[in-house]
């Protein structure tokens, strides 16, 4: 994933007399360049891209067995995931990269890592439409199998689960204040452009 965020190649952990160094490598420092020396936005990523990955490693998975029969031993089901709880991944990061979020978080639910995110990112929650639309579920295999479920927190009233329908969009209206406000300010831009 930090390939595909377009942060570097590999990581590389050092240490040295006791201190742990993480170097993120890429094409321009091939010996590693300090994770200290981004901002702060990538050094949330890794942060969060090294939980997800311990959270994988903690999916407890046994082989299957029918009748004390063992099948093929690539043939595992998950018996306990894992939950991982994320507030605001979004946080200083560029919009191309919060919409790469939903991917992330996609993969790792196929690694039965169940996922509760607190996010204020409009990209995050389109993409994750987009996602789902072109999952190709049929109406019951939605309700079943998608992985991404959106609560709406109206500053007034209780939350409410928006919904996603086969075609990506949600069934229940965001309330003021999320989608319609890049909206609201193009059409206020317009208005004084041609004023």
């Amino acid at each position: 994933w930090l390939k595909e965020f377009g942060i570097c190649d590999s990581l590389k952990i050092e240490n040295e007399e006791g201190q742990l160094r993480i170097k993120l490598v890429t094409k321009e420092s091939p010996d590693g360049r300090m994770l200290a020396d981004y901002g702060y936005g990538v050094t949330q990523l890794v942060s969060l891209l090294l939980n997800i990955e311990i959270a994988i490693s903690r999916v407890e998975q046994y082989p299957i067995r029918f009748m004390g029969q063992s099948f093929e031993s690539d043939d595992y089901m998950s018996i306990k995931p894992f939950w991982l709880i994320i507030e605001e991944p979004e946080v200083h990061l560029h919009p191309l990269l919060q919409s790469r979020l939903a991917d992330m978080f996609l993969d790792a639910s196929s690694h039965d890592v169940k996922l509760i995110v607190e996010t204020h990112s409009e990209y995050c929650v389109r993409r994750s439409q987009v996602l789902v639309a072109e999952s190709g579920f049929d109406r019951l295999t939605l309700k079943r199998n998608n992985p991404f479920r959106v609560y709406y927190f109206p500053i007034e009233g209780l939350p409410y689960d928006m919904k996603y329908q086969t075609n990506g969009y949600f069934e229940e209206p965001f309330g003021e204040g999320f989608f319609d406000e890049a909206m609201k300010w193009s059409c206020q831009l317009n208005y004084i452009k041609n004023r």
